[in-house]
């Protein structure tokens, strides 16, 4: 910098060389994230990440370390999660602008718990040491952790296809994982900066950090060892995955396979091929789809899927959009508007029907937030579902094998308490009735998979995910993805999965959950009350 400008023209110099700084900082946090999950999968990048942000806090200033933070989260999930547009133009069929619109407010949205953490890591100094660093982290997963989001958008969800890092997600939740990413994060630029500019081994921050580093693999590796016993008893179930095109647009690859039919039609014969190649099988799934298709509504689809269950008899795990029906003066029945995503279990012995009601409905999609105060955002989005849903169930007992079934209707899967609230109920085993066509081929998939996956690890249960279009998989009580038995995605496809039936009880989800909850809070609080005693030693220093 030229040292003979007037001081107004340097200041204006620095201002804008730490504009670009920030802004290429933002740019390569967001792109290694983004890197970590498919279809680079490098998930060792999202451990390091965010290290270059923590640097913007230490020389930024409250703009730039809010809008570095900030802009730098919603950058990832816009670039993550792009395939929401191929949602909301398909299943929504709301115009092309709108759904940008809608994606950028929900990245916006999402990213506000890193602006939060970025001002308060910024006015406290959290940067600036051990204790701070590791407070910070538990502040920020916290936030996450608490924000009302559609959708989970945190980067723990790029360690799914590593089961010996997930295992801490059974102490205390995705939260306990992010807060251990974030850590790390942290330490390894304090780590730097304290080397760079004193010239010596950083012992304290290296310290913390050799320790979650040993310690997240070390749990994981003893607990996955403790889960190694095999169970008793296995369950043979075939899954279908029919590949059915949604009636409304479609993303412009169109990966559909070319002879689409019906899916009420195309589903029997391949549950009679899959019956006919595999003996002895205790249960068939067919996954959610685009298609209406009613059991109690509709004669037509009521008589097809007894007569699929008689013919092969084995008993069957479907879902079905029952709407309302409303009984006419003259004796008529008259389908209504609104209605529920229902999962039923037919069972081939028993001849016993058995349903559980979608409990989590997609905002917009099935739902339209707000409609009931602000009546008029209807005819904004009128094509906004009008599903209803309902509390807590108990789960579906297939008598002849002694197992009970929790179904996650897909949005399902992403809710903690629903599963676990089936675990509480004796459930042994969780299956996700899915479909996933509407939002193409693309990384879309691996982030549904993702958060599903984790239901299995709070719960030690297996689960059995059948999509529509994929993916359908098995995956064990230790979270190990079976990728052998994956189904080729956007293809018609049967399988067959034997499944170990868990034991919810040897969970620490439900008795460790709130403890650590509570631990993050008390070093958040800690780390804010030592920067503010330390801020304040500082102001007495200089006065």
């Amino acid at each position: 910098m030229d040292s003979s400008a007037p001081e107004p023209a340097r200041r204006s110099i620095r201002r804008r060389r730490r504009l670009g700084a920030a802004l290429v900082v933002m740019l390569a946090a967001a792109g290694l994230h983004w890197a970590s999950l498919p279809p680079l999968t490098a998930p060792w990048l999202a451990w390091i990440a965010l290290a270059p942000l923590f640097t913007v806090l230490k020389w930024g200033t409250p703009a730039l370390a809010i809008g570095s933070w900030g802009l730098s989260q919603a950058l990832f999930l816009a670039m993550s999660g792009h395939w929401l547009r191929h949602f909301m133009t398909g299943a929504m069929g709301i115009a092309e602008w709108q759904a940008v619109l809608l994606v950028a407010v929900w990245c916006l949205w999402a990213a506000l718990p890193h602006a939060v953490f970025a001002w308060l890591a910024w006015r406290y100094r959290l940067c600036e040491s051990v204790t701070g660093i590791l407070g910070g982290a538990a502040l920020l997963a916290l936030l996450v952790a608490c924000f009302p989001v559609p959708f989970p958008a945190d980067q723990s969800l790029t360690q799914f296809r590593e089961p010996v890092l997930i295992q801490i997600v059974e102490l205390g939740g995705r939260e306990l994982l992010y807060f251990a990413m974030l850590a790390v994060n942290g330490l390894v630029f304090l780590a730097v900066d304290r080397a760079l500019r004193r010239r010596c081994v950083p012992v304290a921050p290296v310290a913390a950090l050799v320790g979650i580093v040993i310690a997240v693999p070390g749990f994981g590796i003893l607990r996955l060892r403790s889960l190694d016993a095999p169970g008793a008893m296995k369950l043979e179930i075939g899954v279908v995955q029919p590949a059915v095109r949604p009636r409304g647009t479609i993303p412009r690859h169109d990966p559909f396979p070319p002879d689409y039919r019906p899916g009420d039609l195309r589903m029997r014969p391949m549950t009679r091929d899959l019956v006919d190649g595999n003996k002895g099988l205790d249960l068939v799934i067919w996954p959610e789809l685009p298609a209406t298709i009613s059991y109690l509504s509709i004669a037509r689809d009521r008589a097809q899927i007894d007569a699929t269950v008689a013919e092969t008899g084995v008993s069957l795990l479907f879902s079905t959009y029952e709407p309302d029906v409303t009984e006419q003066p003259d004796g008529e029945r008259t389908l209504g508007p609104v209605g529920r995503q229902v999962a039923h279990l037919l069972d081939a012995e028993t001849q016993e029907l058995q349903t559980v009601t979608k409990e989590n409905l997609v905002p917009l999609g099935e739902w339209l937030p707000l409609e009931r105060r602000l009546p008029w955002l209807r005819a904004v989005v009128p094509s906004a579902g009008r599903t209803r849903a309902e509390g807590p169930q108990s789960p579906l007992e297939l008598s002849s094998a002694g197992v009970r079934i929790a179904p996650l209707i897909c949005y399902d899967e992403m809710f903690a308490a629903t599963s676990r609230r089936f675990a509480d109920a004796d459930a042994n085993l969780l299956v996700t009735l899915a479909n996933d066509s509407w939002f193409g081929n693309n990384s879309s998939l691996d982030r549904r998979l993702a958060t599903g996956l984790f239901r299995s690890v709070e719960t030690r249960l297996p689960w059995v995910r059948v999509g529509n279009t994929g993916y359908t998989l098995s995956v064990d009580r230790s979270g190990e993805i079976d990728w052998d038995g994956c189904l080729p995605v956007f293809q018609r496809a049967i399988g067959v999965y034997e499944v170990t039936p868990g034991d919810p009880s040897v969970s620490f989800y439900p008795y460790t959950i709130w403890p650590v909850r509570l631990a993050l809070a008390a070093l958040t609080a800690w780390a804010l009350l030592a920067a503010r005693r330390r801020l304040f030693r500082r102001g007495s220093a200089t006065r």
